[in-house]
């Protein structure tokens, strides 16, 4: 084979492999500073997530995961709010869902709200902007 195919050949295969190797929704490195692990998503639970440094402008979510039910996640500024900031349905199945955009305060509440939900795991990866 000449020259013209076998270098990009190459560089595509360089490119497929870097792409899976470091495939951001397996890699706990990701592009976000901390995970947190839902250890039983059958059981409803609540977790603060906290930011102790700069002033906070954004935050970005991203949940991954299997379920084998239905569930909801609420996202709100304090704890045992009656009116949550954001409410999303999780669906039986992979999970992959992006939260976040404009935020303000240093904590931000995730509460986890299982319907029949037997088995599965998920894992919450965020990060907060800061200026």
């Amino acid at each position: 084979m000449s020259r013209k195919i076998i270098y990009p050949l190459f560089g595509l295969f360089l490119l497929a492999f870097a792409f899976f190797y470091y495939s951001p929704l397996d890699s706990d490195s990701f592009s976000f500073g901390k995970t947190l692990q839902i250890d039983d998503p059958a059981k409803e639970q609540t977790l603060k997530l906290v930011c102790d440094k700069g002033k906070v402008r954004a935050i970005d979510i991203l949940i991954l995961g299997k379920i084998d039910g239905t569930a909801d996640i609420y996202r709100s500024y304090v704890e045992n709010q009656s009116k949550y900031y954001e409410l999303k349905e999780l669906k039986p199945g992979v999970v992959h869902l992006k939260m976040g955009g404009d935020w303000y305060g240093s904590e931000c509440v995730i509460r986890y709200v299982p319907e029949n939900v037997k088995s599965g795991w998920l894992k919450i990866k965020y990060r907060f902007k800061v200026i």
